[in-house]
C-alpha cells in the first residue's frame, strides 16, 4: 500500500489558511456566505496545483484503470481528452465540510490538517461516476480510509500515477504499471 502524499501541500495550505480567516470571529461575514466561499474553497482543494495552475484532470496523480483506458479512446478518436472523465473527490466535499464545520477552533492547521488527510481527488470515467453515486454519493465507509468508497467498488481499480507523468506518450501496457492504491 502507497502512502498517500498531497500533490499540491502548498495550495491546501493557502486555502487552509484562508478558510480560518474567512471563520475568524473578528470577521463579520453572513454565515451563508461563509458557506458559499467553503464550498468554492473546497472545489479548489482538488482543481489547483501548488503554482494556482488549474489541473483538472492532467496533473492528478489518482486515476482509475477506466479513465486511463477512456483518456486512450478519447485520444485515438480526436475528442476532447477530458471527455467522459469525471474529477471526483476521494471524499465528498460535503463529509469535508462537516468535518471543518464541526472545529471547535478552526486554526490554519486543524483546517490544513483535514484537507491533507481528506482533500483528493480520483480520475474516474463517467460510468464509474454513476455506479459510485449510486452507493456512495455523499458518504464513505469510513471517513479517514480516503479510497474506501473505491474499495467497496470491487470494479474500480485505482492507481497513482508516476510523476511528471506523460500522457502524450502513454499507452495501454503501462497502465499494469503504476502502482494500485489497495
Amino acid at each position: 500500500m502507497i502512502q498517500i502524499i498531497s500533490f499540491n501541500k502548498e495550495n491546501k495550505e493557502k486555502i487552509a489558511k484562508t478558510i480560518a480567516l474567512l471563520f475568524d470571529s473578528k470577521n463579520n461575514i453572513p454565515d451563508y456566505l461563509k458557506t458559499k466561499l467553503l464550498d468554492s474553497l473546497l472545489w479548489a482543494t482538488t482543481e489547483y496545483n501548488d503554482s494556482g495552475k488549474k489541473d483538472k484532470y492532467f496533473g492528478q496523480p489518482f486515476w482509475s484503470e477506466e479513465a486511463l483506458k477512456q483518456l486512450l479512446i478519447n485520444k485515438k478518436s480526436g475528442v476532447s481528452l477530458d471527455k467522459d472523465l469525471r474529477h471526483e473527490h476521494a471524499v465528498p466535499k460535503k463529509l469535508i465540510k462537516d468535518e471543518i464545520l464541526t472545529l471547535k477552533n478552526k486554526s490554519e492547521e486543524e483546517i490544513f490538517n483535514i484537507l491533507d488527510k481528506l482533500g483528493h481527488a480520483v480520475i474516474i470515467s463517467k460510468d464509474e461516476d454513476e455506479k459510485l453515486n449510486r452507493l456512495h454519493r455523499s458518504s464513505s465507509p469510513n471517513l479517514y480510509d480516503v479510497f474506501s468508497r473505491y474499495k467497496t467498488q470491487k470494479e474500480i481499480i485505482v492507481r497513482k500515477l508516476p510523476d511528471n507523468f506523460n500522457f502524450k506518450d502513454f499507452q495501454e501496457e503501462d497502465i499494469k504499471d503504476f502502482e494500485p492504491l489497495y
